[in-house]
C-alpha cells in the first residue's frame, strides 16, 4: 500500500537523519514530537472532523485515526477534543 511504503521511506530518512545528529523535529510540534500524520489528524480535529471522517480524508482505517487521537492526547496531557484543540491553538500549531 502506498501509505506504508512512505511510512517505510520516512522511518528510514528519520534513521539516516538521526544516526548523523542531523533529524529535524516536524515543524510546529517541537515539544511534543507529533508525527506528520499526527499533525494532519490534529488539525482536522481541530476543524471539527470527526475519527471516520478524518480517516476517509486521510485514506486510513477508523482505528488508525483513533490510535493517532489517542497519541495526539497522551503527547499533550489532554483527554478531549476541545482540550487538544485549545492545546494546538495555544502552542501556536494550528
Amino acid at each position: 500500500d502506498v501509505h506504508a511504503l512512505g511510512r517505510i521511506d520516512a522511518l528510514r530518512r528519520n534513521l539516516r537523519a538521526d544516526a548523523q545528529g542531523t533529524r529535524d523535529a516536524p515543524v510546529g510540534a517541537l515539544d511534543h514530537d507529533l508525527t506528520e500524520r499526527e499533525l494532519q489528524v490534529l488539525r482536522m480535529l481541530v476543524d471539527g472532523a470527526t475519527n471516520p471522517e478524518i480517516a476517509r480524508a486521510l485514506s486510513y482505517s477508523p482505528s488508525t485515526i483513533r490510535n493517532d487521537v489517542t497519541s495526539i492526547y497522551r503527547k499533550f496531557g489532554v483527554r478531549s477534543r476541545p482540550e487538544a484543540a485549545a492545546r494546538a491553538s495555544a502552542l501556536g500549531i494550528v
